[in-house]
């Protein structure tokens, strides 16, 4: 394949039925990376991890993860002290959802099965979205997947994001091509379509997820971005 490598974001549609099938089959798996289809325990916890050390936490009182798979985020933010008058998280599989819902918070929560498109209108007025690996795979346009959650963040609310980077030096040195079954981004591409929202980015990089390092955006396969609405 001779992917448009730097030139343009490469958006690969997924159907939401074979997605929800691939994870409603992963959703049987005993560790919570392997249900979401991690590549390991360790690269999707220092994924969250970073999130952690990232936000601004004091004002976070509602807080949105969407693409929350079992809800170990939210667990592993009330195991640092963390507390929430609502924590809320959706989910396309409802295998994942019924499974997050199963399991003990420190604050209140509300699950929904659902997909970008289709989120509850109740479920606005938010301080902070957080999106860790889910735009690979949502198979719509940034402006309209980052819209549908950017439009719920209350002023100076905030955003964490992780997703795949196509700026990775590496796939043009070695002349590789993407992981096939999801779209890779372009940093200015998720750039415009969070400013294009109203968000201020504050800080953002490479990172690499098997040892938690933060490194510039050439260096890896994982992008991340952090920031707050005006």
């Amino acid at each position: 394949m001779n992917t448009p490598r730097l030139s343009q974001s490469l958006i690969r549609p997924r159907l939401k039925d074979s997605i929800i099938q691939e994870y409603t089959d992963s959703s049987a798996l005993p560790l919570d990376s392997q249900k979401a289809k991690w590549s390991s325990e360790e690269s999707m916890l220092n994924r969250f991890r970073l999130g952690l050390k990232l936000v601004d936490w004091p004002p976070v009182r509602h807080w949105l993860d969407v693409g929350c798979g079992t809800g170990r985020f939210f667990a592993l933010a009330g195991e640092q002290g963390h507390r929430f008058d609502q924590i809320t998280g959706v989910d396309i599989t409802d295998a994942l959802v019924r499974q997050a819902r199963e399991r003990q918070f420190q604050s209140p929560t509300r699950f929904e099965a659902c997909d970008l498109e289709s989120m509850p209108e109740d479920i606005d007025r938010v301080d902070l979205v957080t999106l860790v690996g889910v735009l690979q795979l949502c198979g719509c346009s940034l402006k309209d997947a980052l819209g549908a959650c950017l439009n719920r963040l209350n002023p100076q609310g905030q955003i964490f994001l992780t997703t795949k980077h196509l700026g990775w030096s590496v796939f043009e040195k070695d002349n590789l091509d993407p992981e096939p079954g999801h779209s890779w981004f372009l940093f200015d591409d998720v750039r415009r379509a969070v400013e294009t929202a109203g968000v201020e980015i504050r800080k953002f990089g490479g990172f690499l997820p098997r040892n938690g390092k933060i490194v510039s955006l050439e260096k890896s396969h994982t992008l991340f971005l952090w920031g707050r609405k005006a």
